[in-house]
């Protein structure tokens, strides 16, 4: 219930929307979420963010090819300040993308985000 509050406080984080092929964009959160979301302490708000982002790395572990989930979650660890675990969930991604043009959009992103991968060709 919490996704779209989390992707669009990371979007917000984020900026501008990516260029064609780059991180997919982010819906707002709807005025409910916003308003539930202001109601929670600082620590309450951080503990739902990064139990969401869990989830989606759980997630990733049973289903390696969803690349949109692979770049969601390089964004989510970015905002978080998680830079290493950005950069770990980018390699996976890179090692489990299902083609070649998956593969280009997840360095791009990294790329964009400022991510440290070594381009070394699909391992």
């Amino acid at each position: 219930p919490w996704r779209a509050t989390v992707e669009g406080a990371i979007a917000r984080a984020g900026g501008a929307p990516p260029p064609a092929g780059g991180l997919p964009p982010a819906t707002g959160p709807s005025r409910e979420e916003v308003a539930a979301a202001a109601n929670m302490s600082a620590a309450d708000r951080t503990a739902m963010i990064e139990g969401m982002v869990a989830q989606l790395a759980d997630r990733l572990g049973d289903n390696p090819g969803d690349v949109e989930g692979w770049l969601r979650l390089m964004r989510a660890y970015t905002v978080l300040g998680r830079t290493e675990d950005a950069s770990s969930a980018a390699k996976t991604a890179i090692a489990s993308a299902p083609d070649e043009e998956a593969r280009q959009r997840i360095v791009a992103a990294a790329e964009q985000l400022g991510l440290k991968i070594e381009e070394t060709g699909k391992p």
